[in-house]
């Protein structure tokens, strides 16, 4: 086995010497069919693929929140910060980013302060002055639909136990209850349309004051942040990084009102900002470290040649 070692060191020596150019050109073209294969590495960010301990239970534990809870990593947000952000000039901007990403091929879908379904209480609308006859009643209802199509038992049920269960609080039953809902209660987001009405930021801060889940959520609590988020398909990572480069260029062409900042936030961002500083240090380090080794190997061996064959097999 000695022997052998040996005749194959002396071999690989005399070839090197010898045939030099013939060693040179070999190891280019090895160089150059291994660089093509480079635009087609692939780099996953993913914080939980890049621990070793991140299997077993802890992958199990990641999984089933994802499927109970959602995909937060998937999760673009729009922080809107520097002032009132239930002004109108402020609930415009939140919402022309709602509107502008809902068509966007790669989000799924979009939640905010204009565009968010939150049950809010307005006024009844004025009772008419005169009684309707027959007539009227049956133009009323063609217009709108018969009341009996958008009845659902299950509703009706879970308003007439609770009505029971509080007489108290609700002493005209489901009578009283039923109707007050029905012409006060709503469901629909604030903003209708592309424009922001001068009285959304009045009905948004009513309707916040009974939804207390949405605060310290969607806005904070003195209405400084308000945050507008995007929610991704499930797409590869590598595309994550364009949906990241496309929300950027929206905001570098839509400023948010005057005193007032627009930042991202969430893990794509963070994810696609770990790779573009990853690149960023490869195309500083790998030169370095390229030129240190070939310096090093010329103080070694004093011979450009050997200094070139080393470094291409590096």
């Amino acid at each position: 086995m000695a022997n052998l070692g040996s005749r194959l060191l002396e071999t690989m020596s005399v070839v090197l010497t010898k045939h030099r150019l013939a060693v040179l050109a070999t190891l280019c073209a090895i160089t150059a069919a291994l660089a093509v294969q480079i635009p087609k590495i692939a780099i996953d960010p993913a914080p939980e693929n890049l621990i070793n301990s991140f299997e077993g239970q802890a992958r199990w534990v990641n999984d089933n929140f994802r499927r109970n809870f959602g995909d937060s990593s998937r999760v673009l947000v729009v922080l809107v910060s520097g002032g009132d952000v239930l002004s109108t000039p402020a609930l415009q901007f939140q919402h022309d980013i709602a509107l502008h990403f809902r068509g966007h091929p790669r989000i799924e879908k979009v939640e905010g302060l204009t565009v968010l379904s939150v049950p809010r209480r307005v006024a009844a609308p004025p009772a008419p002055e005169q009684a309707l006859d027959l007539e009227a009643l049956e133009a009323l209802e063609a217009e709108e639909g018969s009341a009996e199509d958008d009845f659902e038992p299950g509703v009706y049920n879970a308003l007439l136990e609770l009505t029971e269960a509080d007489p108290e609080h609700f002493p005209g039953g489901i009578d009283e209850l039923g109707p007050a809902l029905q012409d006060e209660l709503r469901t629909t987001p604030v903003v209708d349309g592309a424009r922001v009405p001068e009285t959304a930021g009045g009905e948004i801060r009513a309707a916040l004051a009974g939804a207390p889940l949405l605060v310290r959520r969607i806005v904070s609590d003195d209405a400084t942040v308000a945050a507008v988020a995007l929610f991704v398909k499930d797409i590869p990572a590598r595309k994550m990084p364009e949906v990241v480069a496309d929300l950027r260029a929206y905001l570098a062409t839509h400023q948010p009102p005057a005193g007032m900042q627009a930042s991202i936030a969430g893990l794509p961002y963070l994810r696609a900002s770990m790779v573009e500083q990853m690149r960023k240090d490869q195309l500083v380090l790998v030169p370095i470290t390229v030129l240190v080794c070939a310096l090093l190997l010329y103080l070694s061996m004093r011979w450009w040649p050997g200094v070139s064959v080393n470094d291409m097999a590096n």
